[in-house]
């Protein structure tokens, strides 16, 4: 609706009479005015906007990452995990393996299960994910191995350097707190 308008003004509570007045009467004036800003604050008398300004960041790869080095993620079929992998991948463009306890369904299915689930399956989703990396050139293994199980995470580490002809150079931990049904972690 473009005759509502929206912002939101932070104040502290005033300590004195006096205070809540000449609190009052500026928040009056400010409401009057056309304003640009959709967040302000307001202390000590001084009207405040918060504003940002465009930077670059000199991202430099960790020592433990290497062009042409592969990886592996635990959790990597995550939120966390598949930031991880997305976000180095398009920094310094290793290959990936992302383990997860549940894995992927094998690759010649995944049209089949694109078809079958809608848009909003988590399978789905990360299907798409790993597509949308190796459509960018990388190249991602996806295994199916319990972190605390040490031979699956022997296995994957086996099929890691199988795939790629070179063992991991780092295993790093993607995954954050699961959440039982009642909200709380796991």
């Amino acid at each position: 609706m473009p005759a509502i308008r929206c912002r939101s003004v932070d104040v502290v509570e005033p300590a004195s009479r006096w205070q809540a007045e000449r609190l009052s009467d500026s928040l009056l004036n400010e409401l009057r005015v056309e304003a640009r800003e959709r967040a302000i604050a307001y202390r000590r008398g001084q009207w405040w906007t918060q504003a940002f300004r465009a930077d670059r960041a000199d991202v430099q790869a960790p020592q433990y990452l290497r062009e042409g080095g592969v990886y592996l993620i635990t959790g990597g079929l995550g939120r966390i995990g598949r930031t991880l992998a997305a976000i180095w991948w398009r920094l310094w463009g290793q290959g990936w393996t992302l383990a997860s306890r549940s894995g992927l369904p094998p690759r010649s299915e995944w049209d089949r299960w694109l078809a079958e689930h809608d848009e909003a399956d988590a399978q789905s989703d990360r299907i798409r994910f790993v597509r949308s990396l190796e459509e960018e050139g990388a190249e991602v293994l996806v295994v199916a191995a319990d972190v605390g199980d040490r031979e699956q995470m022997r296995a994957a580490v086996a099929q890691t350097r199988q795939r790629f002809g070179a063992p991991a150079r780092r295993i790093t931990r993607g995954r954050g707190c699961r959440r039982r049904g009642d909200g709380s972690a796991a």
